[in-house]
């Protein structure tokens, strides 16, 4: 799987929505749709899935990111 660091260039978490989509993430993160599809539906990516749909809190999608990029060691 790619890696979990966050876009250098990156806008501050406020300035997108409660919920993130599939394209916020590909925005924040710098990947592909299938690698920000293969993240959400990962075990340890917080997730709400309404339908079939997957959308991800984004103050937990926040922390899970930066929780990650800290524990990898380059």
């Amino acid at each position: 799987m790619a890696d979990y660091r966050l876009k250098a260039d990156m806008n501050e978490k406020r300035d997108y929505p409660p919920i993130l989509k599939a394209c916020h993430i590909m925005e924040i993160t710098g990947f592909t749709a299938g690698e920000a599809y293969e993240l959400m539906r990962s075990e340890a990516c917080p997730i709400i899935r309404p339908g079939k749909r997957l959308t991800a809190p984004r103050d937990l999608f926040w922390q899970f990111l930066l929780s990650k990029s800290r524990s990898d060691k380059v």
